[in-house]
């Protein structure tokens, strides 16, 4: 079983809070999609490591993305749907829900 989070991290918040500014801040946005790490990294107050490759991409009226979660420290033969959704990246969380929704009440 995968462990939720009890609370929402801090991370996580600032990254919320740069997906809000992006989506009703247009040159916010194309700072965000021209340099992620440094918008990212100017929200949390932390730079982003080097090693990691941050990449943000847009939904457009005609194309959607499906991001992944990284799995390589969970045996995914035993997740349960609770477990993978605990998994998945942040802003995707709702997006399964709406998902779900659409599933019950077509």
């Amino acid at each position: 079983m995968v462990q939720r989070k009890a609370e929402i991290s801090k991370d996580e918040v600032a990254v919320s809070k740069v997906i809000h500014k992006a989506v009703v801040d247009a040159k916010y946005r194309a700072a965000l999609l021209k340099d992620p790490k440094k918008v990212l990294g100017e929200a949390r107050g932390k730079a982003i490591s080097a090693s990691l490759t941050i990449k943000v991409l847009e939904d457009t009226d005609t194309v959607r993305h499906i991001v992944l979660p990284y799995t390589g420290h969970v045996k995914v033969e035993t997740l349960s749907a609770d477990d993978i959704e605990a998994l998945l990246p942040i802003g995707t969380r709702s997006g399964c829900a709406a998902l779900r929704r659409q599933a019950v009440d077509p």
